[in-house]
């Protein structure tokens, strides 16, 4: 077995956070932001499945900041889910909005911190 010696840290990560971060470099064309908000993408996520996660994203729309609480908890989102929803491209996230009672979804490459 061989081992690596580096000064530089190490991140490992799977095969969907790898393509995640190559779609969010064709829109922002930086190799380590975009590692970076895959793996934020990343813990949103599993914050999302297990309880309501809070965070911020940027709003192309408008140009603002927003800061959210949302979940995707069954337990909490079940009777909210009608199957007459529109399909989300891959590149967005989609949550319930805790304030606004109502799903919503940001660009990926937006998130700008998970709390």
């Amino acid at each position: 077995m061989t081992s690596i010696q580096t000064t530089q840290p190490v991140v490992i990560i799977n095969k969907q956070t790898a393509s995640r971060a190559a779609v969010i470099n064709e829109k922002i064309l930086d190799p380590v932001t975009c590692i970076i908000k895959s793996l934020m993408v990343d813990l949103l996520k599993e914050k999302l499945n297990s309880g309501v996660a809070h965070f911020i994203f940027w709003k192309k729309s408008d140009s603002t900041y927003r800061e959210a609480w949302g979940t995707l908890k069954p337990e909490l989102i079940a009777s909210h889910i009608s199957g007459q929803g529109k399909q989300r491209k891959a590149d967005c996230q989609i949550y319930w909005d805790i304030e606004r009672g109502g799903f919503r979804s940001f660009c990926i490459e937006n998130l700008v911190k998970v709390f």
